[in-house]
C-alpha cells in the first residue's frame, strides 16, 4: 500500500514516541522536524522505498515520490527520469503510462518554480 514519505516518517516517529522517555527526548531535540532531518541524514530513502516496493503508482503518487527527491533529497527536477528508471529496476515500482513521464521536460514543467529552488 502506498503512503507518502512524510506519512511513513510520521508513523515511525509516533511509534518511537509511544515511550514517554523517548518522546521527551525527541521533543527536547526539536520534535518531528528534527527527527525527520536526522532520519534522512542517517537512512536516506531506502527504508521508505523498500516499503513501497512492488507498488503500481498512480500519477499523483509518482508526483509525491518525485517531490520527495526534489525537496528532501535536494535533487534537480532534471534528475527525476533517471531516478524513476532506477526505482523501476531496483524496487519493481511501476509508473503510470503518462505521456512524457520519463522525460526531464515533464518534470521541469512541474517543479521549475521558485517554490522548489
Amino acid at each position: 500500500m502506498f503512503v507518502t514519505f512524510n506519512t511513513f516518517i510520521k508513523a515511525l516517529y509516533d511509534e518511537r514516541c509511544s515511550n514517554t522517555i523517548v518522546s521527551a527526548i525527541y521533543r527536547a531535540d526539536g520534535g518531528f522536524k528534527a527527527f525527520k532531518r536526522n532520519y534522512i541524514k542517517c537512512y536516506g530513502f531506502s527504508e521508505y522505498l523498500a516499503h513501497i516496493r512492488g507498488t503500481k503508482l498512480t500519477a499523483i503518487q509518482t508526483y509525491h515520490v518525485a517531490k520527495m527527491f526534489i525537496v528532501y533529497g535536494k535533487r534537480p527536477a532534471a534528475d527525476i527520469p533517471a531516478i524513476l528508471g532506477s526505482l523501476i529496476r531496483q524496487y519493481e515500482i511501476d509508473v503510470p503510462a503518462v505521456y512524457g513521464i520519463l522525460a526531464k521536460e515533464y518534470w521541469l514543467a512541474r517543479f521549475d518554480s521558485p517554490i522548489y529552488e
